[in-house]
């Protein structure tokens, strides 16, 4: 590695230890009650697409650069975890080829990170589009000249469908469908017909044949909307769905269970199944006395999204699975889980965050460079991941952790013994001060702040901070940098003085805080 490189991965390196023990931190804990499984809107992450630097490498569909693989392609048949799990994998050399072509290499906020995947997984939404005369085929074999025209082909008698032949997405005829399928299904056994099922394609292509065949005197075209996911599962309840549907085990148990498809279905497909089942759906409605529901083409999309979605977030993986690839992957030389591994990194038992997906995603990835480093100085190799085993992992961290909480409520609260602790500007407590320093690194507080007066550090210089600033101030400021960050002018002061980068909360106790204190008094006493 040349020197250039070296001098980089040094500032990341730091970079990485203050955004991913800092910055995230603080940003989490602000999100934690928020939801960042349906996205609202999946084209907001185009925007990070391209500023996020991501088109420089990548291209979509064959459009764009082609030194990275194509998203489109690669995102096919990836959920979440599989695509964390990718990008995990290849981060050192798209460290090393952004470094080459002078691309700042980005950080992701747990939002940010939603957004940008949910729109690479987006991609595949819409599918290919419909061939015509397949649709001429379709329209004959389906028995839709039974009782409908297109254009010129059917007849003045029949019921013309002429008006589809302005929309692009299947999403509008379905709704239509669906709006009219007991008119449709009784005029169907009426006539002594089979309900037509649309499979794979066939819906695109019927809707292809409509616009090549249909009266469209004004010309226009009606595009589809993207579809909200997240509205769409607010749709799913609001309209009954959940109560014959299950969503990975959530909802009821007459229909099938939607988190469990063996594929991954478009916008066609899913399309074509609503319509197809529409039937049997439309009895059991009737049978357990739930109104039959209406849509608009807006809801239509928007549930017909929340469907796609589903795939997005697979369902929960192998824990005991997941605790062999802590020790395989290496997790446990820098992290400790359950009693076992390092505290290098953070203590995933005792974190308070949220591990969430999108979470983990965002944070592997902001300090992957720093996990290169400790990983070279420990001569191990860069773990990689596929298929299911990120999604394992994650199960396994995650049921660790609720274990480790709920353990930590049940245990009774042990009133501490009272000791003599107080913040003195002419005393100095050798044993305290040694206290201090361990609690110093532990915390990581060397990550931004140093204490040599030598250079300039990205949170400020620590030597003779007990000189400089009031003791009991540099308390309140230790012990609730939050609040003092809030109502304090000299601590507004500093974080602007120091790029806006917020000091985390760090949960210490008084005792801590003293100690810490204590420390900083003469550092160069501590051996």
């Amino acid at each position: 590695m040349n020197e250039s490189i070296k001098k980089t991965k040094n500032i990341y390196f730091i970079l990485g230890i203050i955004f991913t023990t800092g910055v995230l931190i603080s940003l989490f804990a602000a999100e934690e009650n928020k939801s960042f499984t349906f996205p609202e809107d999946p084209l907001k992450g185009s925007k990070l697409f391209v500023s996020k630097g991501c088109i420089k490498c990548h291209s979509i569909w064959g459009i764009g650069d082609t030194l990275g693989p194509d998203l489109a392609d690669m995102s096919r048949e990836q959920n979440l975890l599989q695509l964390a799990g990718l990008l995990w994998s290849h981060s050192p050399k798209m460290i090393e080829i952004m470094h080459e072509r002078g691309v700042s290499r980005p950080l992701f906020t747990p939002q940010e990170m939603g957004d940008l995947m949910g729109y690479i997984y987006y991609f595949n939404y819409f599918g290919r589009p419909g061939n015509f005369i397949e649709g001429e085929k379709l329209f004959q074999e389906k028995g839709c000249t039974s009782c409908h025209s297109v254009g010129e082909n059917g007849g003045k008698t029949k019921i013309s469908l002429d008006d589809y032949g302005k929309y692009i997405s299947p999403s509008f005829l379905v709704t239509g469908l669906w709006n009219h399928s007991p008119e449709i299904l009784s005029e169907i056994r009426r006539l002594g017909i089979e309900q037509p099922e649309f499979h794979g394609q066939e819906l695109a292509h019927l809707l292809a044949y409509m616009r090549g065949a249909a009266l469209n005197e004004d010309g226009d075209i009606t595009y589809a909307e993207p579809g909200s996911p997240k509205r769409g599962k607010d749709i799913f309840i609001q309209k009954k769905c959940n109560v014959c549907h299950a969503v990975f085990g959530e909802g009821g148990r007459r229909g099938s269970d939607l988190g469990k498809r063996e594929l991954r279905l478009t916008l066609t497909e899913i399309s074509g199944k609503i319509w197809s089942h529409s039937g049997q759906m439309w009895q059991e409605m009737k049978r357990i006395g739930i109104p039959f529901p209406i849509f608009s083409p807006k809801e239509m999309a928007d549930l017909i999204s929340f469907l796609y979605f589903i795939q997005f977030y697979e369902e929960k993986g192998d824990p005991v699975e997941g605790k062999k690839l802590f020790r395989e992957k290496v997790c446990i030389f820098c992290h400790a889980l359950e009693g076992e591994g390092e505290n290098v990194g953070p203590d995933l038992t005792k974190s308070e965050a949220h591990f969430s997906p999108i979470f983990l995603a965002s944070s592997m990835w902001n300090h992957a460079i720093v996990m290169e480093d400790m990983l070279a100085e420990k001569d191990l190799g860069w773990p990689r991941f596929s298929g299911n085993e990120m999604r394992d992992l994650v199960s396994y961290v995650q049921e660790a952790s609720e274990r480790s909480k709920e353990e930590r409520m049940k245990r009774p609260i042990v009133p501490s013994k009272p000791k003599v602790l107080f913040l003195s500007e002419n005393r100095f407590d050798l044993e305290l001060a040694r206290s201090g320093k361990k609690i110093y690194i532990a915390k990581a507080c060397n990550a931004c702040h140093n204490i040599t007066g030598k250079k300039r550090a990205m949170g400020g210089d620590l030597k003779d901070i007990t000189k400089i600033r009031d003791l009991q101030w540099l308390f309140n400021f230790i012990k609730n940098p939050k609040s003092m960050l809030k109502t304090d002018d000299l601590a507004k002061q500093l974080l602007q003085e120091f790029n806006n980068i917020p000091m985390p909360q760090q949960g210490l106790t008084d005792e801590e805080v003293i100690a810490i204190i204590e420390y900083l008094k003469s550092p160069e006493k501590i051996e």
